[in-house]
């Protein structure tokens, strides 16, 4: 997502707090944040500063940093009044997006805690629908490795499995282990390591 697509789209979800938000969506939103609200407020900070020094030492020019100075902290205190509601919108979207609450953007309260944030937002969203909605990038369910060699896992969920990408009703397509058991779905059970284990040895019985 580019830097205009990613803008737009915050501010088409002005005060937006459901659903998810990509990584782009909210560190180009946030650049567009600190060039139109820090950088003002930075400025102004700075000119004032300075405006007042000069107004110490009986310089002429001091009006002329206090003016600015006054310009800039108006810019920037009414651009931070116009965003703060999308901002802090597109960084709740950006947590869910990871699978976590909203609730998160309270540790801003506790000094330095906040830092735990960029971590979260730097993060890749979970791949598939989670809790919050779709994937915005359309991607399907991630599911975990194989839990051994041939297990039909990762793919797509079976019938009756008890959560999604559980291999559940679904017999291994490697090898077999030893002679007897089936490498194959439907191939004949004629043996196994210990009688009764995958029924009798002459029963022909086909895995389900």
């Amino acid at each position: 997502m580019g830097p205009v697509e990613a803008v737009r789209s915050v501010l088409a979800r002005y005060a937006d707090f459901e659903g998810r938000a990509r990584r782009s969506e909210l560190w180009w939103f946030a650049l567009l944040h600190g060039l139109v609200v820090s950088l003002p407020l930075t400025l102004g900070g700075v000119a004032a500063y300075s405006g007042l020094v000069l107004l110490a030492v009986g310089s002429g020019a001091a009006p002329v940093w206090l003016g600015a100075a006054a310009y800039l902290l108006v810019v920037g205190g009414a651009a931070a009044a116009a965003l703060v509601v999308p901002w802090y919108a597109v960084a709740a979207r950006r947590l869910h997006d990871t699978d976590r609450d909203a609730v998160w953007l309270l540790v801003v309260l506790v000094p330095y805690a906040s830092l735990v944030l960029y971590w979260f937002w730097a993060e890749d969203g979970r791949p598939g629908p989670n809790r919050f909605g779709p994937d915005p990038k359309g991607r399907a369910p991630a599911w975990p490795a194989a839990p051994w060699p041939g297990a039909p896992w990762p793919g797509a969920p079976w019938p009756g499995a008890p959560w999604p990408g559980a291999p559940w009703q679904v017999a291994p397509r490697a090898a077999a282990p030893w002679p007897g058991p089936p490498g194959d779905r439907g191939r004949p059970v004629t043996g196994g390591p210990g009688r009764g284990l995958m029924g009798p040895p002459s029963s022909g019985r086909r895995v389900p």
